[in-house]
């Protein structure tokens, strides 16, 4: 047998540490592709890598009029995630608090959901099981494939 030089395996990278916006995965290579033998040299390079990665962009959420025009605190305007209507499947008031802090509220007022302005048809549906189990978005899950109707649009007054 001649020299053999080692190389390193492929395997997959791991799942993102993060559901949306930046994060990071990494995985472990062993160095048996092939295995160095017979005083060939040993693998080049990190055995362990990290690269970033993004699996969706996180909500950008907003609250607007009829017009589609923004409203401040104390006005129940339709709520919008990237632009698109959030669905009232599994949401609760802490999901209403969580999303107006994030925004930069104190918390919510009042929320309630249906087809009651004409801009709803013409948006998509971006946003849905917002399910927190505080009042903080950091305790939110949430998704971005729903099974919704604009009906489900969801309505959020701020404080």
């Amino acid at each position: 047998e001649g020299v053999v030089a080692g190389g390193y395996t492929d395997p997959d990278w791991s799942e993102c540490s993060a559901f949306c916006g930046e994060g990071e995965q990494s995985r472990t290579r062993t160095c048996t592709n092939p295995a160095p033998a017979n005083g060939g040299a040993d693998c080049v390079g990190e055995a362990v890598q990290t690269q970033p990665c993004k699996l969706n962009e996180c909500p950008e959420l907003s609250l607007v009029d009829e017009n589609g025009e923004a409203v401040g605190a104390g006005v129940l305007g339709l709520l919008l995630s990237n632009g698109g209507t959030v669905c009232d499947d599994d949401f609760t008031d802490n999901s209403a608090d969580a999303i107006c802090k994030e925004m930069g509220y104190f918390g919510q007022m009042s929320w309630s959901f249906g087809s009651k302005w004409a801009i709803q048809a013409g948006l998509e549906i971006t946003l849905d099981n917002v399910v927190c189990s505080s009042g903080d978005w950091s305790s939110c899950s949430f998704a971005f494939v729903h099974n919704c109707s604009h009906g489900e649009d969801l309505f959020l007054q701020c404080e």
